[in-house]
């Protein structure tokens, strides 16, 4: 699959997102928001790692925080399950979707007033993280069908660590929100899109950098990537 680029030089931001359903943002946060939450989630997980006695290795590089987080998943899945779920209601975390950048871009995307819909979800994807009878990949969906909110809510995806294409990474169909809400059939997490309501060849991989982030329509079908390993 071609991965999917930004322009150079061409349409403006509004029109481009208008026209493909989604902007790329290189760099759009940076290392120091990113180090505040990889601490923050690293505190989440060597707390719960620390009280069932587990000696895991320090530091907040991706290997570190990998073996941390499998270490953990290796001795009990419901604390790692725990753990993951709390990370989602740090202050760091929420305060990555109210900062002043993120406010201007949604104004440059036209949006008058702002309001947050769901918590925000974070995904930590690694093949010895396979929860058994859960889900890990994400298939076709659309974000509208499970966040609601107004008819032009966005989503904002951004990685803590760099991710490739062999990383798990985010796949897209650009310009499917044009074709609004999609039909559906139940599958985890929520729900996927039915057989036939997508070309599946469609899809575009992004390999994004540390801290680059894509925003993109409530209505975008994407989906997590097949190919990914053994680091987070």
């Amino acid at each position: 699959m071609r991965p999917l680029l930004t322009e150079a030089a061409g349409p403006s931001l509004h029109e481009r997102y208008n026209r493909d359903g989604y902007v790329v943002l290189p760099g759009f946060f940076n290392a120091t928001v990113r180090g505040a939450v990889q601490r923050d989630l690293d505190a989440v997980f060597r707390r719960r790692a620390e009280a069932l006695g587990l000696d895991l290795p320090e530091g907040e590089d991706q290997r570190a925080f990998s073996e941390l987080l499998a270490g953990l998943f290796r001795k009990d899945i419901p604390s790692y399950v725990a753990a993951a779920k709390l990370t989602q209601h740090l202050a760091s975390v929420h305060a990555m979707g109210l900062s002043a950048e993120l406010m201007g871009l949604l104004a440059d995307l036209g949006m008058a007033l702002p309001s947050i819909s769901t918590r925000p979800v974070i995904h930590f994807m690694a093949d010895r993280l396979r929860i058994p009878g859960g889900y890990q990949k994400t298939p076709p969906h659309q974000d509208w069908r499970s966040t609601q909110g107004s008819l032009d809510s966005v989503t904002l995806w951004s990685p803590l660590f760099d991710v490739g294409l062999a990383d798990y990474p985010l796949e897209i169909i650009p310009g499917s929100h044009r074709g609004g809400l999609l039909p559906t059939v139940p599958d985890m997490p929520n729900e996927r899109i039915a057989d036939g309501a997508c070309d599946p060849d469609a899809f575009v991989p992004a390999p994004l950098k540390a801290g680059d982030a894509v925003i993109f329509s409530g209505f975008l079908v994407h989906r997590t990537g097949e190919r990914g390993g053994e680091q987070v």
